[in-house]
């Protein structure tokens, strides 16, 4: 398994992986009955076509960006403005997909499902030491899909990173009942909290 990492990689994501593993140990929740398993090789190259994989100017992957739901506003879909210091904003969902695998960055609902910060100030670095995480933790180590809570560097869940395969209970119905009537996808309804479940969430709320 290593040298297919290595290779799909490359080395400069090497060393990202060994200090996710510590950072993200208790953030990342496996699950293959809803969410499926997705190939590694599939995940591996998705990933690094995401947009912090790509060339950009220096500096642009820590760059502080607005990831907007509008559908959660408090007035829903309200223009919303950036100040000087942000690069610029991303709308959720967002979703990426490459043969086996799909990758979607949304909200993160409360334990009751309701999304309280529908705008968060983050990075693609941020979310790169996230997803990263649930691949290594979930779809690598354990062959299923993960939920990736993606947190800031106080620990606090800033959004949700969902690593699911094409087909899955997780794409052919949650996902479209979400896209159809706009209920948040709370993670804690539709997939079981057992010893099988890599992480604590009560750890990180």
């Amino acid at each position: 398994m290593t040298p297919v990492l290595v290779s799909s990689l490359g080395w400069q994501y090497l060393l990202i992986l060994l200090l996710v593993i510590n950072l993200t140990s208790a953030r990342s929740v496996c699950d293959r009955s809803t969410l499926g398993a997705p190939f590694l090789r599939d995940c591996l190259t998705l990933f690094d076509r995401l947009p912090f994989a790509m060339t950009e100017p220096k500096g642009d992957l820590t760059a502080p960006r607005l990831f907007v739901e509008p559908q959660f506003l408090t007035r829903p879909f309200t223009p919303v403005k950036k100040t000087g210091t942000i690069a610029n904003m991303i709308q959720l969902p967002k979703i990426w997909q490459l043969r086996s695998c799909r990758i979607a960055l949304m909200s993160f609902p409360d334990d009751k499902g309701i999304i309280q910060r529908p705008i968060n100030n983050a990075s693609w670095r941020t979310v790169q030491f996230g997803l990263l995480g649930g691949i290594n933790q979930c779809v690598r180590a354990r062959q299923m899909g993960s939920v990736e809570f993606i947190v800031n560097s106080y620990g606090k869940v800033l959004m949700m990173g969902y690593v699911y395969e094409r087909g899955s209970r997780f794409e052919q119905q949650l996902l479209n009942e979400y896209m159809t009537n706009g209920t948040p996808l709370n993670p804690r309804s539709f997939i079981p909290w057992t010893e099988d479940v890599v992480g604590n969430l009560a750890s990180i709320e």
